[in-house]
């Protein structure tokens, strides 16, 4: 017997996966036309809550909304007014977060999660700003990382980190729609081993909660291996909440319309300005033992 010669990626799956998620695309499209006049306007008339922090050469830290900054001075709005600082007594301007009031009276600020664009493994429905990414990793061997090209478009990919393995995928998503408190993505999941056959999902998923610290993630996709498209469609819900100001509870969740049994998962993130550890335990409704297998990822913001 003479080896098989690896095929060439199949123009087949790529025609069907954008077909699926363009399909998804057209109808979320159709929606946002409904209600995207209205979104912009009431985007237009809400000024920022979002808090920054200014932080000095000589060590100190000074938060307040931000009014204006340029090469002389940086204009903050505190709490007890106005404040201007020199640019040169500046080391660096970042976003604080959004102010939370401790148990004394004090208020701390919570910086948005790094990984707002996806929860464990699963994207959610807002995409990287433009310019923006990151790097991801779990179990140490599966290794990830995504770039916004636009506000709108997010283009990832990874694989295996291993040196024999010819596993490797894309995850390219679309914003459709964007509101203060919903955001509407579709994309494409695309993965093969090599050359030899590719396979994947197109989804459309949809994130509700404005505020960095819950939201909830819904999608739903169709399967295709090659040219052929799955039966059922497979629905993910997901969510995350913020219990303190580095740490968050995680959950990614799935079943398909024909009700086989649902993989389930649980954990927490933690999170500093760019960094992020994910420890997240999955198992099945009906099977796993308590608490399950466990899931370690990282990630960095970049």
């Amino acid at each position: 017997m003479h080896p098989s010669t690896p095929k060439a990626p199949s123009e087949h799956s790529l025609a069907v996966a954008w077909r699926v998620a363009l399909r998804m695309m057209r109808a979320a499209v159709l929606g946002s036309a409904l209600a995207g006049g209205a979104a912009r306007e009431v985007n237009a008339q809400q000024a920022t809550t979002e808090s920054y922090q200014v932080l000095l050469k000589d060590g100190s830290i000074a938060y307040g909304r931000l009014v204006r900054q340029d090469a002389d001075s940086v204009v903050i709005l505190g709490l007890t007014g106005r404040i201007a600082f020199a640019r040169a007594s500046v080391r660096q301007v970042q976003a604080a977060g959004l102010p939370h009031a401790r148990a004394d009276g004090s208020t701390e600020y919570w910086l948005p999660d790094p990984m707002a664009s996806r929860l464990v493994f699963a994207p959610t429905g807002r995409t990287l700003p433009k310019g923006e990414g990151y790097f991801a990793d779990h179990w140490v061997v599966l290794g990830s990382a995504a770039y916004g090209v636009t506000d709108d478009i997010t283009i990832g990919g990874g694989g295996l980190l291993l040196p024999e393995s010819k596993f490797w995928f894309v995850t390219p998503k679309v914003r459709v729609l964007s509101r203060d408190d919903f955001n509407l993505s579709a994309g494409v999941f695309l993965a093969g081993w090599g050359s030899d056959g590719t396979g994947g999902i197109g989804y459309l998923v949809g994130t509700f909660g404005g505020s960095p610290d819950g939201n909830l993630t819904v999608g739903i996709g169709n399967g295709f291996a090659g040219s052929r498209t799955t039966k059922d469609q497979l629905i993910m819900v997901g969510g995350e909440r913020r219990v303190s100001r580095r740490t968050a509870f995680i959950s990614e969740n799935y079943f398909t319309t024909g009700w086989a049994d649902a993989l389930v998962s649980y954990g927490m993130r933690f999170m500093g300005e760019r960094l992020t550890f994910d420890l997240v335990f999955v198992s099945t409704a009906s099977g796993v033992t308590f608490p399950g297998v466990p899931v370690v990822g990282a990630g960095f913001r970049f």
